[in-house]
């Protein structure tokens, strides 16, 4: 037995502990947050499975970056190439502006423009947000500036108290 077999036969274990223990909790009515580890825990048995079992020629590409001002320049390039549809997700205590790089405010600018550019093509957003007030005065203006754009479509998720931090 391998180290590699040992570590496979508990990441399969506890994906399945995981789930079988978010219908318990589900059940129980513990607070959602505590579902977190084995969100996680299921995110890394995922990208474990697609590098064992590489992912070439199937448009999959795992990226990893070490600040937003990477990610966004990178994210924007990757936009500038797709030529049918964009689907993004964001996820933050705070609205974009607040990042306050040149990086982000050229992503979120870019995004609504490509929209516009391309009425043709599909623009989805899913946001997951906290409600402070802060973001909900960022979803307002933004929902006013892309109101207009029918191929931009933006659905917000309540994080239900994940990640927020007492001040």
């Amino acid at each position: 037995m391998t180290l590699q077999s040992i570590e496979d036969r508990l990441i399969e274990i506890s994906l399945v502990g995981a789930a079988i223990t978010s219908v318990a909790l589900n059940i129980v009515g513990v607070d959602v947050k505590w579902y977190i580890p084995g969100i996680f825990l299921a995110l890394y048995g995922i990208f474990r499975t697609l590098a064992q079992e590489g992912h070439e020629g199937t448009g999959l590409e795992t990226h990893f970056y070490i600040n937003y001002a990477v990610f966004y320049a990178a994210a924007q390039k990757q936009m500038n190439e797709a030529r049918s549809h964009i689907w993004v997700t964001y996820t933050r205590n705070s609205p974009p502006p607040e990042h306050d790089s040149a990086e982000a405010s050229s992503y979120f600018r870019y995004t609504v423009d490509w929209a516009r550019r391309n009425p043709d093509r599909e623009f989805r957003r899913i946001m997951t947000v906290t409600e402070s007030a802060a973001m909900k005065a960022w979803l307002r203006t933004h929902h006013r500036e892309t109101n207009d754009i029918a191929n931009y479509k933006v659905r917000v998720v309540p994080s239900a108290g994940l990640w927020t931090r007492s001040a």
